[in-house]
């Protein structure tokens, strides 16, 4: 063999180690791991709130899974520092590791499963996504969960505020989901988290305001995309997993 054989060689051993090593995640999930022996416990009250998620896509990855509901007993069990770390739930206990911190949760399990995205680009449009939950949550909480006399004496009030904000914030996702180019999943042909936070928050923080009417209304392409997969992908988990 020539010298210039031989670099040309390296050269394309090189090429395709490289190739190897970008696209590892993408090789891997050919042989997809086998979750059958491992244990998935979740902490939380019975309704949908910070949990719903975490829910779906153990419900979505066919894992088995037990679910562990905090009640009355609540600030008695909370105490339990080893567990509520923060003193807070959900809680994720995956094969014995404890892991607190809903968006924390979720994008674990989306990493496990395959739900993460293809690339960064996708991984920010899930991450905005979950991130825009506490944007709503702000006008929620006053109008679905009343604290201060002024909220509970001025329930149309809130709930005026709590449509508009939803209004607002769902035709920024619309936007979004049309400059992604309306495919068949949020970020094309890929069923991800992003499918997974519409689906479930577009139906509960609607719930009381309109329902899924004022989804039609506010971003109709979404609302055509989540009809899709609430009775398709995540069919099994409204139907079992949903606390509506």
């Amino acid at each position: 063999m020539g010298l210039s054989q031989f670099i040309i060689g390296s050269i394309v051993i090189l090429l395709l180690s490289c190739n190897i090593y970008l696209n590892k995640d993408k090789l891997l999930n050919l042989y997809p791991k086998d979750f059958s022996k491992d244990t998935f416990k979740l902490y939380y009250f019975k309704v949908n709130g910070r949990a719903a998620p975490a829910r779906a896509i153990l419900s979505y990855a066919k894992v088995n899974f037990e679910e562990n509901f905090v009640g009355p007993n609540w600030q008695e069990q909370k105490k339990n520092k080893d567990l509520f770390e923060f003193g807070q739930v959900p809680i994720l206990v995956h094969n014995g590791k404890t892991m607190s911190q809903s968006k924390a949760i979720y994008l674990y399990l989306a990493q496990l499963f395959g739900l993460d995205g293809k690339n960064i680009d996708d991984q920010y449009q899930i991450h905005s996504l979950l991130n825009s939950y506490d944007d709503i949550s702000r006008s929620y909480g006053p109008y679905a969960y009343p604290k201060s006399d002024e909220e509970k004496n001025n329930k149309e009030k809130y709930k005026k505020i709590l449509v508009e904000e939803l209004k607002r914030i769902f035709g920024i996702y619309e936007k979004r989901y049309i400059k992604l180019g309306t495919g068949k999943y949020y970020l094309g042909d890929y069923f991800s988290l992003a499918d997974i936070y519409l689906t479930i928050y577009m139906n509960v923080f609607t719930k009381n305001v309109g329902g899924f009417q004022l989804v039609k209304e506010s971003a109709p392409k979404l609302a055509d995309l989540i009809t899709r997969i609430k009775n398709g992908e995540l069919k099994t988990f409204f139907e079992k997993y949903y606390y509506d």
